[in-house]
């Protein structure tokens, strides 16, 4: 069940960033809009960044985009559940320990 979940989020998301790159030309007046604010507003380093990112979005193909989002959305949510079992294990361990004498004071 979990990895059916995991598995739905990242083709949610493999399709959204297919659709975002499939769709670039609608986001470039937007993009230059957020870069010339940026410029205005003294940040560089996000205007760069910004500048960066849609020369990525140029040279990579819509198809890889989404297969690739799609990957590291998998790994990053089969993560971040490892994370949350192991740690919500931990905290019942830790609940039973201490109610092993029948009173929580952690003693």
């Amino acid at each position: 069940l979990r990895l059916v979940g995991s598995s739905i989020l990242a083709v949610i998301a493999g399709s959204t960033a297919w659709f975002v790159a499939t769709r670039r030309e609608w986001l470039m007046p937007a993009a230059m809009e957020i870069q010339r604010q940026l410029e205005v507003s003294g940040f560089p380093t996000l205007q760069q960044q910004l500048v960066l990112l849609l020369a990525e979005l140029q040279a990579v193909s819509p198809e890889f985009l989404g297969l690739l989002t799609a990957g590291l959305m998998l790994l990053v949510n089969q993560a971040v559940l490892v994370t949350v079992k192991c740690t919500a294990c931990t905290v019942l361990y830790c609940l039973l320990w201490d109610g092993s004498d029948g009173v929580l004071d952690a003693s």
